[in-house]
C-alpha cells in the first residue's frame, strides 16, 4: 500500500517539460461573395482591354464592320486586286442611295467588272476615307464612280454627315486627315485618356454586330451584308403608294437640319475635291448626282440646288472628270421615300445610267 508521502516523493521527483511549439495561425479566408465580385472585376477589365487592343490593331470587322463587310464582298472579285484585268473594272463609291440604286449584277453583261461598294450611313467623308482605305487594301479599278448626293454636301461644319458617321468608327491618320479637310473634329472617345476601361461601351452596336446581331435594332446588321448580294448591291422596298407618305416624312425629319442651307461647300465638298484629285492619277473618274423626288428636291431651301449644281459644273470643267447627272432621272412613284429607290428604280436607274455612254 503507498503512502502519502510516497505520493509526494514520486511527484517531486516529475520533471514538467514546457513545450517550445507555437500553435499554428491560421489563414483569415476572404468572403466567398469578395473572391467573385474580384473575379468579375478582373474579367471585366480584362475584356475592355482585350476590345481596345483589337479596335486599335484595326484587324477585323469591329473598328468598322460597315467597311469590312463590304470589303470583304469586294475581295471575292479578285481583279480589284490586281494590277491588271481583262474586263474595265468599274466601282461605285455611294451612301445607302448607291447601295439601293445600281444593280451592278445588270451592268456587267460579260463586259465589265462592276462592284456596288454604296455603304448605310455613308456621305462624302466617308467616301473619301473609304477609298483612301481601299487604296491601302490593294485596291485597283479603272473606272470610279463617285456618289453626289446633294443633302450631304451642305456647307455647314461639323458635316451634316456626322449624325451618321460615328467617330469611333476611325483611326488616328483618319482623325488628322477629316482636320486638313476644315473639319476641327473632337478627339474621338477611343483615343482619350482611359478610353482601354470604356471599350465595350464605345463599341457596344459593334461588338452585336460580330456575336448578337438579333440584339440590334436592325435585322440586317449595320453593314445590310445580310441582304447585299455578291456585287454589293440591295434590293430596295416596294412600299405602298398610301404608306409612302409615312416614309417621306420620316426622310424630311432625318434631312431637316442639312435642308435649311441654302449653300453647297464645307469640308463634305472638300472631301468630294481632294477625292477626285485622289483618284484621277488613278483612273477614270465619274461623278454621279443622286436621284430624288419632286418632293424631296422642294424641300432644300430656295437657291441651294443651283449652288450645288454651279460647283459640281465648276468641279468638272476644272477637272475634267465624267457626270452623269441622274438628279431627275427617277419618278415620284420609282421611290420608297423621296430620295431611296425601289426595285423599279433601280432598274430604270441602271439601265438608263449603263445606256448613258458615261460608263466604258
Amino acid at each position: 500500500m503507498t503512502t502519502t508521502a510516497d505520493t509526494q516523493v514520486s511527484l517531486k521527483s516529475v520533471e514538467v517539460v514546457i513545450s517550445p511549439i507555437v500553435p499554428r495561425k491560421t489563414m483569415r479566408r476572404m468572403p466567398r461573395g469578395l473572391v467573385a465580385i474580384a473575379v468579375m472585376v478582373l474579367v471585366f477589365f480584362a475584356i475592355q482591354l482585350a476590345v481596345h487592343s483589337g479596335v486599335q490593331s484595326d484587324h477585323g470587322k469591329l473598328r468598322d464592320p460597315i467597311y469590312h463587310e463590304k470589303l470583304w464582298l469586294l475581295k471575292k472579285w479578285t481583279p480589284f486586286f490586281e494590277p491588271t484585268s481583262a474586263k474595265p473594272r468599274i466601282l461605285f463609291l455611294g451612301s445607302s442611295r448607291t447601295q439601293l440604286l445600281i444593280d451592278a449584277a445588270a451592268l456587267n453583261e460579260g463586259q465589265r467588272l462592276t462592284f456596288n461598294f454604296g455603304c448605310a450611313g455613308c456621305g462624302p467623308i466617308a467616301h473619301n476615307l473609304y477609298y483612301h482605305r481601299l487604296l491601302a487594301d490593294g485596291l485597283h479599278t479603272d473606272t470610279l464612280v463617285i456618289e453626289l448626293h446633294p443633302a450631304m454636301l451642305v456647307d455647314r461644319n461639323p458635316p451634316f454627315e456626322q449624325k451618321w458617321l460615328h467617330t469611333h468608327r476611325l483611326n488616328q491618320p483618319e482623325v488628322d486627315h477629316l482636320r486638313t479637310l476644315g473639319w476641327p473634329i473632337a478627339t474621338p472617345p477611343q483615343f482619350e485618356p482611359g478610353a482601354q476601361f470604356n471599350a465595350v461601351s464605345t463599341y457596344r452596336m459593334n461588338l452585336l454586330d460580330a456575336f448578337a446581331p438579333v440584339l440590334l435594332p436592325s435585322p440586317f446588321g449595320l453593314g445590310m451584308l445580310r441582304v447585299t448580294d455578291a456585287h454589293g448591291h440591295v434590293t430596295g422596298l416596294t412600299i405602298p403608294e398610301e404608306d409612302r407618305w409615312k416614309f417621306m416624312a420620316q426622310a424630311r425629319v432625318d434631312y431637316a437640319e442639312a435642308l435649311e442651307c441654302s449653300s453647297c461647300g464645307g469640308p463634305a465638298w472638300e472631301a468630294i475635291v481632294e477625292l477626285v484629285r485622289t483618284a484621277q492619277p488613278r483612273c477614270r473618274v465619274v461623278l454621279m448626282v443622286a436621284p430624288e423626288s419632286v418632293a424631296f428636291r422642294n424641300w432644300y431651301a430656295p437657291g441651294y440646288l443651283d449652288d450645288f449644281r454651279h460647283k459640281v459644273n465648276d468641279l468638272v470643267r476644272d477637272t475634267g472628270v465624267s457626270l452623269a447627272d441622274g438628279h431627275l432621272w427617277l419618278t415620284d412613284n420609282q421611290f420608297s421615300d423621296g430620295h431611296h429607290a425601289n426595285p423599279a428604280g433601280a432598274t430604270a436607274f441602271t439601265t438608263r445610267l449603263r445606256d448613258n455612254g458615261v460608263l466604258p
